[in-house]
Parts: structure tokens; C-alpha cells; sequence
């Protein structure tokens, strides 16, 4: 009887863990489109009113602690090589990234706007992704306010329901 017992609270509590590993992850999913945004408001001031190239805005970037949860930015160039194009890394490194889809493609929208015209049409395109990360990011919260508690709830019912089943 006391397995039973301790079986059915081994999985009560991995119940709960996976509720809370569900919420967790909505919870970083908002995290990131957060910082997605502050990630675009920042190189907006750098190319529109420093007029930073964009290996100046690499290195900006680089030294932002808030844009530590893209551990991509680390690994951007920041200086022109012969061999060095930039488009393609940009690609490459947010690709290696673990960041959801609309953000991640968001992200490669910016590289592929980064130096490739003037100053107007740079922010222009700019304020576009912005305006699109922060609906992504309303539809995050809300996403996560309606969905966190569910998962935590029925993650715990599903342990007690298979705790009660083992007793």
C-alpha cells in the first residue's frame, strides 16, 4: 500500500511538473518577443540618429546586457571582411537560435533590412517589424494569461487523476 502511495504522488508531482513546464514555456515565449522588441527599438535609434554602419550596430548590440537572452548577437561580426557577408551570417546565427517561428522570422526580415538602403527607408521598414512584434507580443501575453493557468491546473489534475488511478 505505501508504493501505491508513493506512486501516486510520483505522479501528482510530475503532473504538476509538466503543467508547469507547459506555462513555463509560454512564458518565455513572451520573454523573448519582449526583448524582440526592445532588440528593434535599439537598432532603430542606432542606424537612424547615431547613423551607425552595421557593424557598429553589431557592436552595440553586443554589449547590451537586455539582449542577452539572443545569444546569436555575440556571434555577429563586427568588422567588414573580404570574406564577410553579412546577410548570410545574420541568417545563419538566428537560425541556431531556439526562438519561436514569427519571431525568429521577424528577426531575419531585420537582417535582410540592415545596411541595404538609406537612412528613411531602413526605419521605415523598421518601424513596420516593430509595430508587427509588439501585435505578436499582445497576442503573447494574452496567450499566456488565458493558457498558463490551464496547463498548471490540468498538469496537477492529470498526476492526481493517474495517483488515484494507482491507489
Amino acid at each position: 500500500m505505501l508504493i501505491r502511495i508513493l506512486a501516486a504522488a510520483m505522479f501528482t508531482a510530475a503532473g504538476c511538473f509538466a503543467g508547469m513546464t507547459f506555462s513555463d514555456k509560454l512564458r518565455s515565449q513572451q520573454k523573448v518577443c519582449e526583448v524582440l522588441i526592445y532588440l528593434l527599438q535599439r537598432v532603430k535609434f542606432l542606424v537612424c540618429y547615431r547613423c551607425d554602419d552595421i557593424y557598429e550596430v553589431c557592436r552595440n548590440l553586443r554589449a547590451d546586457d537586455e539582449l542577452k537572452v539572443f545569444s546569436f548577437v555575440g556571434r555577429l561580426p563586427d568588422s567588414y571582411g573580404h570574406s564577410c557577408d553579412f546577410r548570410n551570417i545574420w541568417e545563419n546565427e538566428v537560425r541556431s537560435e531556439n526562438i519561436p517561428e514569427k519571431e525568429m522570422d521577424i528577426l531575419l526580415q531585420l537582417g535582410a533590412v540592415l545596411g541595404r538602403s538609406d537612412r528613411e527607408s531602413q526605419s521605415a521598414a523598421i518601424d513596420q517589424l516593430i509595430t508587427e512584434a509588439e501585435a505578436l507580443s499582445v497576442l503573447r501575453r494574452e496567450n499566456y494569461i488565458k493558457k498558463s493557468g490551464l496547463y498548471r491546473s490540468a498538469g496537477l489534475l492529470m498526476g492526481l487523476m493517474a495517483g488515484i488511478i494507482v491507489i
